[in-house]
């Protein structure tokens, strides 16, 4: 027992690190709501454009064009027409690199064919941690990785909610000024 949870304490570490990696210094927030600011008056005025142009579900035709005209121009690449639909685009940014969780997920495939093929090994390394049968190994480490995905997800999503909510406190804090100077 105490080898498994040596085997899921390693497996934790390795695939929680990741998340920790992730999160934004204070320069890089700061630098990221500068460029929030420094958008905030196109952002309302495409936003204003869209809510000018209604257009029903699947056929927003002005919209699309819009958001990819104004993605393309800030340097995103748009691929139009995703998954048959004529409205529907992706806009990637940055480097061509594969994100972590792919290389994971491989990885995992990878060892799951290979004690699904050699299922002897399976039990003679379930034997090693002190579990009884190759395929209780298996589930057990898929039953931790998948928690500690979760965790990752987590941990991820309330990072960006928290980011989300500081952004939008200095933007609230902005138009509150704006207004109050106006008057």
């Amino acid at each position: 027992m105490i080898r498994v949870t040596a085997l899921a304490g390693v497996a934790a570490t390795l695939l929680i690190a990741p998340a920790f990696a992730a999160e934004l210094s204070a320069a890089n927030q700061a630098k990221l709501i500068g460029n929030v600011d420094a958008y905030a008056s196109r952002m309302s005025q495409v936003a204003m454009q869209i809510w000018s142009m209604p257009e029903l579900g699947y056929q927003e035709t002005k919209t699309t064009a819009l958001l990819q005209s104004e993605l393309r121009n800030a340097g995103f690449k748009i691929e139009s027409g995703v998954a048959g639909i004529p409205t529907a685009f992706v806009a990637r940014a940055g480097t061509a690199d594969g994100p972590v969780i792919a290389i994971l997920a491989l990885l995992a495939a990878t060892a799951g064919l290979y004690f699904v093929w050699l299922p002897t090994h399976a039990t003679r390394l379930a034997a090693l941690v002190g579990i009884g049968r190759g395929v209780d190994l298996i589930i057990y480490i898929w039953v931790v990785i998948s928690l500690i995905l979760l965790l990752n997800l987590h941990l991820k999503l309330r990072s960006q909610a928290e980011l989300i909510t500081t952004l939008m406190r200095e933007i609230a804090v902005a138009n509150a000024r704006t207004a109050e100077s106006s008057k």
